[in-house]
């Protein structure tokens, strides 16, 4: 196996179980089982140890999913393997939780393993919403689990979903008095998109107008409240942004561990198995889990790096960008003159604000 000599990367590390499967969710995920779980634990151990090879020095961890606060006390073991087998700085160590699972012990388990950020899956404050969107917490589990957090010096995330079918102003009411009451140092807002059979056709849609309301509503809402947008979904006070979600962004190294993890090295990139089995099979050979490494060309590197770069808010340096990729980021961008009404260039490439919510639209057609 090579040794790179690199320099700070980020650790992703995913847990692919849930209590139960939400139908809008769009990610790799099982109904957790014992026995499963029993796989994924043994040899999430082994992948782990398998890092080591690539002398990277870690900076920033996240658990991610799935439902990663299932793990409970197996955070330990993990957590013990990774200080073990890696070498370490850590400037961040996130993890998404869901409120249901949110009490005293469990913020013992994240204290005790050097959790710094949590990342709590509200997604609406409507016991009707929560239901339509097939959540297993109730508005209580909410209030119960947050105020239990607030106590405790975590830098906190709410991940709020907007969009719901059904969904009306009053509801984005509800979000915004939570917020009143219970403000948190970031907070994510996801519409809801790639919907659709027969469970969504039952409940009447939101059109785009509306749905560019209710997320305009709070954006402002934030805003006011000195959360500042920096990225399309994401909103966070000054020196709260996520540190790893940044290196995506960024364009920066990381590695992900866990079936179906992505990773970013240099000039490759590669995804883990999906299947827990297949995962399982490869990792017990002492081989690491992935389908195929592509080897990506120093222009593939410079969409990929314009691809994620305009997801931020302040967009692309553009004369960072140069020096890095041997020209300035519109030069790579297909007829950018019959598209330049999306964005803005000066000392920063980036999206137009008013754009941002199309901003699915305008990279599928980036490079084509």
């Amino acid at each position: 196996m090579i040794s790179f000599n690199m320099e700070k990367a980020g650790l992703y590390i995913h847990y692919p179980f849930c209590r139960k499967i939400c139908p809008y969710c769009h990610f790799i995920k099982t109904v957790k089982r014992e026995e499963l779980e029993d796989i994924y634990l043994k040899n999430i151990i082994r992948e782990l140890e398998l890092l080591k090879y690539f002398n990277l020095t870690f900076d920033t961890l996240y658990f991610g999913g799935g439902t990663p606060s299932l793990l409970k006390e197996n955070i330990y073991p993990i957590m013990d393997r990774v200080f073990e087998f890696l070498k370490t700085d850590f400037k961040e160590i996130s993890i998404e939780i869901n409120p249901e699972d949110i009490d005293e012990e469990f913020v013992r388990i994240l204290k005790d393993n050097g959790i710094t950020r949590v990342s709590v899956g509200i997604q609406q404050l409507s016991e009707r919403i929560l239901k339509i969107l097939g959540r297993a917490h109730t508005l209580d589990d909410i209030k119960r689990g947050i105020e239990i957090l607030r106590d405790n010096d975590f830098v906190l995330n709410y991940d709020f979903i907007i969009g719901v079918p059904e969904e009306g102003e009053k509801d984005i009411d509800k979000i915004l008095n939570f917020l009143d009451k219970n403000l948190p140092d970031s907070v994510s807002v996801y519409l809801l998109e790639g919907i659709k059979g027969k469970y969504w056709n039952s409940f009447k849609s939101l059109s785009d107008e509306e749905k560019v309301k209710h997320f305009n509503r709070l954006e402002n809402y934030l805003e006011e409240k000195d959360i500042k947008r920096y990225e399309i979904s994401n909103f966070a006070r000054a020196g709260k942004e996520s540190i790893h979600n940044l290196k995506y962004w960024n364009y920066e190294n990381f590695i992900g561990v866990g079936p179906s993890a992505a990773s970013l090295l240099n000039s490759e990139r590669w995804e883990n198995k999906a299947s827990l089995y297949s995962w399982a099979e490869i990792i017990e050979k002492g081989k690491l889990p992935f389908k195929e490494k592509i080897k990506l060309s120093s222009e593939e590197r410079a969409k990929e790096a314009i691809m994620m770069g305009l997801r931020k808010i302040e967009g692309i340096k553009r004369n960072e960008f140069k020096r890095k990729y041997g020209k300035f980021p519109e030069e790579f961008i297909p007829f950018f003159e019959e598209r330049k009404e999306f964005f803005e260039a000066e000392d920063y490439l980036r999206v137009k604000r008013e754009n941002l919510l199309i901003f699915n639209s305008i990279l599928s057609g980036l490079f084509n």
